[in-house]
């Protein structure tokens, strides 16, 4: 996975393609920033899962399972791509 661009290069002109392999890749980045973050804040609460309402894509699925979690689709939600149970911790 590509990496962000760092802020002290912001004002850097980089080229098309290290711009386009960032743009590529800055969804899943975010997104598995936003679920770290998530997991974090409960663990630090003393919790050991977390209900996580946003789409998790099979990469950032398949990422999370290779760590030792375990990403459960909550079937009976409304809309089940966007409930998820991320337990294991």
């Amino acid at each position: 996975m590509a990496e962000l661009i760092p802020i002290s290069e912001m004002t850097e002109l980089k080229s098309a393609a290290q711009a386009k392999a960032v743009a590529d890749e800055a969804l899943k980045i975010h997104e598995k920033q936003q679920i770290a973050a998530a997991i974090n804040s409960a663990a630090n609460s003393g919790e050991h899962s977390i209900i996580y309402q946003h789409p998790i894509s099979d990469e950032v699925k398949a990422i999370l399972e290779g760590q030792g979690y375990k990403v459960t689709r909550k079937p009976h939600s409304a809309n089940p791509d966007f409930l998820y149970k991320i337990e294991g911790f």
